[in-house]
C-alpha cells in the first residue's frame, strides 16, 4: 500500500512540474513578442514611419493566410525604411514568439551558449586562441585539462595581452575586458569577484586593416544568419557592426552602429544606430571609397554554413564573425536565443527572401513543436 502511495505521489509531481516547465517557455516567447511590439512602435514614432492604405491591405491579405495574431507595427517600419512595398518583411514580434520558438530549442540554449565550450563544439573552425577556461570556479587549459591556480596564472601572465569575457549569460558585448598588462593582482581581482564563476581568457584578435577604418578599439564584425529549410542551410543578408567613441564592443544595442552590405557585397557607407537613424556624427578613422567591396564575404558565408551543422538543435543562428589581419573569418560569438534579425532586415530585403512562404507555412502549420529538455521524471 505504501509503495502505491509513493508511486501516485511521484506521478502527480512529475506531471505537475513538467507542465509548469513546458509552459514557462511559451510564456517567455509570448512576453518577448509584447516587448518587441512596444519597441517597434517606438521606432515608428521616432522615424515618423508611414504606409498607404493600399499597402496596409496588401500586407494584411498576405499575413492572414498564416496567423490572426498580426499587427502592422513592424511592417510600417520596414516598408517605410526600405522603400520596398513587400509584405514579406518578417515582423519582430511574430519572429520572437513563433519563428524562433519553432526552429530553435530554447530549453538547450543556455548550455550551447556557454562560450567556454565553443572550442569543443566548433573544433576545426578558426576562433581566437584560448589561454585558460575558467568553468564553475575551475581552471582548465585550452585542451580542457585541469590546471592549478599557479599554472593558470603563469599562462595568463606570459600571454601579456588577453581578452576576458564572461562565458554565460551575457549579450551586447557586456562583461568583456581587455588586459594589456596582466599581473597576479589584476587576475586576483577578477577571479575573486563572486559574479565571475565562468570566464574565458583568450587572445585579442588582430583584425583586417580595412575594419580598423571604423574603430580600432572594437572588434568590428559581420552579423550574418544561417537558417534551415528543406534540410539545407542558407545564409541571410549581412551587416557590418562597428564600435564608436572608443567602445570595446561593436554591438548596436550597446551604442555602436551598423552598415548595410548590399547583394553584391558592397558596403553601404551609411552608419545607422539600433533604431535605424543615421548617425551623422560618426567619423571613420580612415575614409573609405563609396564602392568598397567586402571581398571576404564568400569566405564568411562558407564558414557559417559549415559551422551551422554542428548546432542542429538551432535551425536559426546569428553569427558574429570578425576578419583577421590575414583576411580570414574568425568566430567572435554566435547567438541561438533572442536572434531577432532587425538590423539585417532594415534597409534591405525581407529576411528569408524567396524562402519566406516555405518558412511561414512550416511555422504556422505546426505551432506546437515541442522541444526536448528537462524531464521531471529524471528528478522525482
Amino acid at each position: 500500500m505504501k509503495k502505491k502511495i509513493i508511486d501516485l505521489y511521484e506521478d502527480i509531481m512529475v506531471n505537475y512540474f513538467q507542465k509548469k516547465y513546458n509552459k514557462l517557455y511559451y510564456k517567455l516567447y509570448r512576453y518577448s513578442k509584447i516587448s518587441y511590439r512596444l519597441e517597434i512602435k517606438y521606432r515608428n514614432k521616432i522615424n515618423k514611419c508611414k504606409i498607404t492604405k493600399q499597402e496596409k491591405r496588401n500586407i494584411k491579405k498576405y499575413w492572414k493566410k498564416y496567423t490572426k495574431d498580426f499587427k502592422l507595427y513592424a511592417h510600417k517600419f520596414y516598408v517605410d525604411s526600405n522603400g520596398k512595398k513587400d509584405p514579406k518583411f518578417i515582423p519582430d514580434d511574430l519572429y520572437a514568439e513563433y519563428i524562433e520558438q519553432h526552429f530553435n530549442n530554447g530549453k538547450l540554449a543556455p548550455a550551447f551558449s556557454d562560450k567556454n565550450f565553443f572550442d569543443l563544439l566548433l573544433k576545426g573552425f578558426l576562433m581566437p586562441k584560448t589561454y585558460v577556461h575558467y568553468i564553475n570556479n575551475t581552471f582548465l587549459d585550452k585542451d580542457y585539462k585541469i590546471l592549478t591556480k599557479d599554472e593558470a596564472y603563469k599562462i595568463l601572465i606570459d600571454a601579456k595581452e588577453i581578452v576576458v569575457k564572461k562565458s554565460i549569460g551575457t549579450s551586447g558585448g557586456s562583461g568583456v575586458k581587455i588586459l594589456d598588462k596582466v599581473n597576479k593582482r589584476i587576475i586576483d581581482q577578477i577571479i575573486e569577484d563572486p559574479n565571475n564563476n565562468n570566464l574565458l581568457f583568450q587572445e585579442r584578435i588582430k583584425q583586417y586593416e580595412l575594419l580598423n577604418s571604423f574603430s580600432k578599439k572594437s572588434i568590428n564584425t559581420i552579423r550574418i544568419y544561417t537558417y534551415w529549410i528543406d534540410n539545407k542551410v542558407y545564409t541571410s543578408n549581412s551587416v557590418l557592426r562597428a564600435g564608436k567613441n572608443n567602445s570595446l564592443t561593436d554591438n548596436a544595442s550597446g551604442g555602436g552602429v551598423f552598415f548595410h552590405i548590399d547583394e553584391n557585397d558592397n558596403l553601404v557607407k551609411i552608419p545607422r544606430n539600433i533604431d535605424g537613424i543615421i548617425d551623422k556624427k560618426y567619423k571613420f578613422i580612415k575614409e573609405l571609397d563609396d564602392n568598397t567591396k567586402l571581398d571576404f564575404m564568400d569566405d564568411v558565408r562558407n564558414y557559417v554554413t559549415d559551422a551551422a551543422t554542428r548546432l542542429t538543435h538551432f535551425k536559426i543562428i546569428a553569427w558574429d564573425i570578425a576578419i583577421t589581419k590575414e583576411k580570414k573569418p574568425i568566430l567572435v560569438e554566435y547567438n541561438v536565443a533572442n536572434t531577432i534579425p532587425d538590423i539585417n532586415q532594415m534597409f534591405s530585403q525581407p529576411f528569408f527572401g524567396e524562402h519566406t512562404d516555405d518558412i511561414l507555412n512550416e511555422v504556422f502549420s505546426n505551432k506546437k513543436n515541442e522541444k526536448d529538455g528537462l524531464f521531471a521524471d529524471q528528478y522525482i
